[in-house]
């Protein structure tokens, strides 16, 4: 059986931002520096990612 994360699951975040009287308009949101830099780290790995893919494909269209 499956073990669950420690972490805020999508679940979490959608019952934060909807109460009893619904949508909530105020929602805060925190960035820690290891948030500031998981995100930047995602950003530069789809940025080599996509570059890498469409060389590969550019290289295989070319060559036939």
């Amino acid at each position: 059986m499956a073990q669950q994360k420690t972490g805020l699951a999508v679940k979490d975040y959608l019952d934060a931002l909807v109460d009893e009287d619904g949508l909530r308009t105020e929602v805060t949101v925190t960035l820690t520096d290891q948030t500031l830099l998981k995100a930047s780290a995602y950003l530069i790995a789809t940025a080599f990612v996509s570059t890498i893919v469409i060389h590969f494909v550019k290289n295989a269209l070319t060559k036939t």
